[in-house]
């Protein structure tokens, strides 16, 4: 954010009651959206906290999930396939490091690899 800059926010309680913690969640910058915009987002902001979600915790889980490059670095830490790229996407998508299925730390691979001839 640039100084003097004009930020919309939404701010909402985690929990029910006055000792749940405060949260806030950016919108967008002023300009970037419009005020109705900005209002739109905020009432989907709420609609979650009305759910049961936390949206700003969901925010701040997905800033700290493993990046690729550390999920590849883990991928060839357990010994796994170098040729199963499919496992490696689903930790990737994930968003978070899996222990490995026995077949992926024996090195036996499944028939869903093997082509039919």
């Amino acid at each position: 954010m640039t100084p003097g800059a004009r930020t919309f926010f939404v701010q909402y309680r985690a929990g029910s009651g006055r000792s749940a913690p405060k949260r806030r969640v950016s919108l967008g910058q002023y300009g970037a959206i419009t005020i109705d915009e900005a209002r739109r987002a905020a009432r989907k902001v709420l609609a979650e906290v009305a759910q049961g979600n936390d949206p700003a915790l969901t925010r701040n889980a997905a800033k700290t999930a493993p990046k690729l490059l550390e999920l590849g670095v883990e991928f060839l830490e357990h010994g796994l396939l170098v040729a199963d790229m499919y496992t490696l996407l689903q930790l990737a998508i994930r968003g978070a490091a899996a222990i490995p299925s026995p077949h992926e730390a024996t090195g036996d691979v499944p028939s869903r690899h093997c082509s039919r001839e």
